[in-house]
């Protein structure tokens, strides 16, 4: 079957050539910042200050990388440090929100009753709400756990996100009950059917909410600078470094740890792309 062309308008081909040429500016930009900052990294500080920021490196200064690695120190945490802190937090908090939140839909949808019904409500209430006021409840709460200013405070991570609990509603709807009746014929409990049955039909959805959660959280500054300070992460130590030195700071090597810092997320976001697009497709199940 030969693949017919379909005929725009010329006021379609407008708004596509607008559309397109708005994208395509989007993309070089992102794509000039990065570029511009790894030559950036590359430069010695006399260079940066007094060179045409849009100079090519003379000496092409990679020990810049392995300087960053001492350098980059924030409240005697240097950057292996950061990137430890950074892993438990964004791997840890990201595995707790999206597993729970797997359960959460799971129980809306599986066992429908005024309860279950009542909380789905109320999900859907809290997103229409504003929640720029929530850092200061949550640093309360997190101060009465005793758990603020430790990695214990990722059990505030026990709960639900708004965006993956709507995705994996989305999910379990759109998986058969045919296996999980056939296994409950056969003598399966619900937490049988629940792990051995239906789960391994959404992971592929749970993978993918994992990586875009956790490149959020890997970026993330400010959960760190306010729940646990001493322990700063990636994010929090070079926004720090970066701001406290001011004149001190040695910009070449701070670009560095930046160059750094982008590593895990564009790894992730370049091996597993496809898996994001093929999986989550605007609210929905694909697959």
């Amino acid at each position: 079957m030969k693949n017919t062309k379909i005929k725009r308008s010329v006021g379609q081909r407008v708004l596509f050539g607008i559309v397109f040429l708005i994208l395509a500016l989007h993309a070089f930009t992102l794509f000039f910042s990065v570029v511009w900052g790894f030559l950036s990294s590359l430069k010695t500080q006399k260079e940066f200050s007094l060179n045409s920021p849009l100079a090519l490196p003379e000496a092409w200064k990679f020990f810049n990388y392995v300087e960053a690695f001492t350098v980059l120190e924030v409240r005697d945490w240097n950057l292996f440090g950061l990137i430890f802190n950074s892993l438990w937090y964004a791997g840890g908090g990201t595995f707790l929100n999206v597993t729970i939140s797997l359960f959460y839909a799971y129980m809306v949808v599986r066992y429908p009753c005024w309860i279950t019904k009542f909380h789905h409500n109320w999900t859907l209430t809290m997103m229409m709400l504003s929640i720029s006021s929530g850092g200061g409840s949550m640093y309360r709460l997190l101060h009465y756990l005793g758990v603020l200013n430790s990695p214990l405070m990722l059990f505030a991570k026990l709960g639900p996100t708004t965006f993956a609990y709507l995705i994996f509603c989305a999910a379990w709807r759109g998986v058969a009950w045919d296996y999980a009746e056939a296994a409950k014929i056969d003598g399966a409990g619900h937490f049988t059917i629940l792990f051995k049955v239906m789960i391994p039909q959404v992971l592929g959805v749970w993978g993918a909410l994992f990586i875009m959660q956790f490149i959020t959280m890997w970026n993330d500054a400010t959960a760190s600078m306010m729940y646990f300070p001493d322990w700063p992460t990636l994010a929090t130590g070079l926004f720090e470094y970066e701001s406290k030195m001011i004149r001190k700071v040695n910009m070449p090597v701070y670009f560095a740890g930046l160059m750094i810092a982008m590593v895990p997320v564009l790894t992730l976001f370049l091996l597993f792309q496809e898996t994001i697009m093929e999986k989550v497709n605007l609210g929905g199940l694909k697959g």
